[in-house]
C-alpha cells in the first residue's frame, strides 16, 4: 500500500522518490537531521510544526517554555539553532540550577523571556555569576536579576 502510493506520488513529483529512498539508508541521527532540513526548508507561518520535529524544541516545550512567544518576539533563529537539547539546552540549565538555585519552573518562565541564555556558553555565566559575587550580590539578589524582577541596592 505504502508502495503504491510513492508509486502515485512519484509519477507527480519524481523527488519524492529520491528523498524517500535516501531516509531509508540513512541512520536514525542521520534522518532526524535530514528530516529537520526538510522541516525547516518548508515554508510556515509558526514554530509549531518546526517543534513537533527538532527534539531540543521539544524537550523545551515539555519543560514549559512558551516557545510561541520566542517567535512573538523575533527570536525566531535560536529556535531554528537549537539542534541538540543535550550539548546545548542541558548544560545551561543545569548551571542555573546548581550555581544559581532556580527551580525547574522558574528556568522555564525565564526562558521563555529571556531565550538568549541559551546562547550565552555556560564558561561566559560562570564569570558573569562570579562578578557578581565579588560585587557582594546575594545570591537572592542574582536570583533576581536572573528572573528579571527588580531588586535594590547590591548591599540588601
Amino acid at each position: 500500500m505504502l508502495q503504491n502510493a510513492l508509486r502515485r506520488l512519484t509519477t507527480i513529483n519524481p523527488c519524492i522518490l529520491r528523498i524517500s529512498s535516501n531516509l531509508e539508508t540513512l541512520s536514525f541521527t542521520e534522518r532526524e537531521a535530514k528530516r529537520n532540513e526538510l522541516v525547516t526548508t518548508k515554508p510556515t507561518y509558526n514554530i509549531a510544526p518546526i517543534v513537533n520535529h527538532n527534539e531540543a524544541l521539544k524537550q523545551l516545550f515539555h519543560l514549559g517554555v512558551d516557545i510561541s512567544r520566542w517567535e512573538k518576539e523575533g527570536h525566531l533563529d535560536l529556535a531554528l539553532s537549537l539542534t541538540d537539547f543535550k550539548a546545548q539546552v542541558q548544560p545551561t540549565i543545569e548551571f542555573i540550577i546548581q550555581q544559581i538555585g532556580l527551580s525547574l519552573p522558574v528556568i522555564s518562565q525565564t526562558l521563555t523571556q529571556a531565550p538568549q541564555l541559551l546562547k550565552t556558553d555556560v564558561q561566559v555565566l560562570e564569570t558573569r555569576l562570579e562578578y557578581m559575587k565579588s560585587k557582594k550580590f546575594t545570591p537572592h539578589q542574582i536570583r533576581k536579576l536572573i528572573t528579571n524582577e527588580e531588586i535594590g541596592s547590591p548591599s540588601e
